[in-house]
């Protein structure tokens, strides 16, 4: 895999930050991120794990997000914050494998990891 295209990743500290990270990095790409900011509503939704669990479960979703990580190179998505942290942010157990079997299929699609955390980089 190339991992001169790897990009850090650090730890938002929190759900709503992971959220409006991904927001963020979605409109720097020029991704319309519309659908995400609405039903998050900017990670200030006050059901946000819920929400944000249906999300990731939804094969729907799943979907859009292939077709964007392999349009938009650095696409960041909620499923490779999840997949690192979301046991820390309540996530059920299957939110937490479905984030991470995700993040893995990103990266096959690519062809590389696309992110790794800055422990991962530093330890190379």
């Amino acid at each position: 895999m190339n991992e001169q295209a790897q990009k850090v990743i650090a730890n938002p500290g929190s759900l709503p930050n992971a959220v409006q990270n991904v927001i963020e990095n979605n409109i720097g790409l020029g991704y319309p991120t519309g659908g995400f900011i609405q039903v998050t509503l900017r990670g200030n939704h006050p059901d946000l794990l819920r929400v944000c669990e249906g999300l990731i479960m939804s094969p729907k979703a799943l979907a859009y997000m292939e077709r964007a990580v392999t349009d938009y190179s650095g696409f960041l998505t909620l499923e490779d914050c999840v997949a690192r942290w979301g046991d820390e942010w309540g996530f059920s157990a299957q939110a937490v494998e479905h984030a991470q079997a995700a993040a893995e299929t990103f990266d096959r699609l690519v062809g590389y990891r696309r992110w790794v955390t800055e422990n991962e980089a530093r330890d190379g």
